[in-house]
């Protein structure tokens, strides 16, 4: 539920910058309604992130980690969970910087009128 405690949270103006959260699809209906999903991803914000298509992954690149796009290699590390699942939820860096980029852009303000 914290997941969705932020959500709400923030959403609610408890925050006056731009934010943007991220959850890979879960396999239940997501309480809140996602703004955009992207690929594997659910996101959530407060500024305009438009759907675009994403170049899917190999899952021979999620299950090695060997791919050089994500630049590191899980080869030989230990860590207490399960290096696969890691490897599945990163955010393709790509999106990542596509989302960034939206965040950065800087909001157009156009008087149709001179009441609106």
């Amino acid at each position: 539920m914290k997941l969705y405690e932020e959500i709400l949270m923030l959403s609610n103006n408890w925050y006056k910058g731009k934010w943007c959260i991220e959850n890979v699809i879960p396999y239940y209906k997501p309480l809140v309604v996602p703004e955009v999903e992207i690929d594997r991803h659910l996101f959530w914000s407060n500024f305009n992130i438009p759907k675009i298509e994403v170049k899917k992954e190999k899952p021979i690149a999620y299950q090695t980690g060997t791919n050089g796009r994500y630049g590191f290699n899980l080869k030989g590390v230990t860590i207490k969970h399960d290096k696969r699942q890691i490897l599945r939820n990163l955010v393709n860096p790509e999106l990542g910087k596509y989302i960034l980029d939206r965040a950065m852009e800087k909001e157009i303000l156009i008087q149709n009128g001179l009441f609106d």
